[in-house]
C-alpha cells in the first residue's frame, strides 16, 4: 500500500524526492483472474450491498487466506512472520484485519488513476520497482508493464524464492533488496 501511496503522490506532484525504491508496490491488486473492470463492477456491487465499512472477507489479506495461509503468502522466513504475531499480541490495536469493500473499491479506482495514459510517463524521479512473480497479493504483471511506462526506473524481479513482503523475506532475498536499495541510491541520489 505504502508503494501506491507514494507512486500516486509522485504522479500528483505532491513530492519530488531524488529517488524512490518501492517493495512490491500495489499498481494492481491480483485479481484471481477476473478483468478489472469485472473486479472493480463486483467490488462497487458488494460495496452498495449493506454496510460498505463491512470486512470484504474474513481473515487475513486475501480472499480464502486463513491465518494458516497468511505466512506463505507474505514471506518464507518464519522468525519474521513470528515477529508480526507477537506485535498483534502485544499491541492488537496495530492489526487491522481484511479490508472492508469500500477500501477495496476505492482500492481499484486508484489504481485505475494510476493505469491511465501517460500518467507514469510523466513521472522522472528515478524509481527502483522490486518485486516477485510468486506474489499472491499484487499484480507483477502489472508491476513488470508499469516499469516499462516510467521513464526512470529499473526493476529487481524474484521468482519462487521470494514472497510478498520483500523486506520481511528469508535473508538472500532480504539482503539482496538492501543491496539494490543500497547501489541504487548511490547511484541516482549520492550523498552531497
Amino acid at each position: 500500500m505504502g508503494g501506491h501511496l507514494a507512486m500516486r503522490a509522485l504522479a500528483e506532484k505532491a513530492i519530488d524526492p531524488v529517488a524512490v525504491a518501492l517493495s512490491a508496490p500495489m499498481l494492481g491488486i491480483q485479481t484471481m483472474g477476473l478483468p478489472y473492470f469485472m473486479h472493480h463492477a463486483v467490488a462497487r456491487l458488494m460495496r452498495g450491498l449493506g454496510d460498505p465499512e463491512r470486512a470484504a472477507w474474513k481473515e487475513g489479506e486475501k480472499p480464502g487466506s486463513p491465518l494458516s495461509v497468511r505466512a506463505k503468502i507474505l514471506t518464507h522466513d518464519s522468525r519474521r512472520y513470528a515477529d508480526e504475531l507477537y506485535w498483534w499480541e502485544a499491541r492488537p490495536e496495530v492489526r487491522l484485519g481484511p479490508p472492508s469493500w469500500h477500501w477495496v473499491e476505492r482500492a481499484i479506482e486508484s489504481t485505475r488513476q494510476l493505469n491511465a495514459p501517460g500518467t507514469l510517463e510523466k513521472i522522472t524521479t528515478p524509481i527502483l520497482l522490486m518485486a516477485t512473480t510468486a506474489d499472491r497479493l499484487v499484480d507483477t504483471q502489472r508491476i513488470v508493464r508499469d516499469s516499462k511506462r516510467l521513464p526512470n526506473s529499473e526493476l529487481l524481479l524474484f521468482g519462487n524464492e521470494a514472497a510478498h513482503e520483500l523486506l520481511r523475506e528469508a535473508d538472500p532475498v532480504r539482503d539482496m533488496c538492501l543491496d539494490r536499495i543500497s547501489r541504487f541510491f548511490e547511484e541516482r541520489a549520492p550523498k552531497q
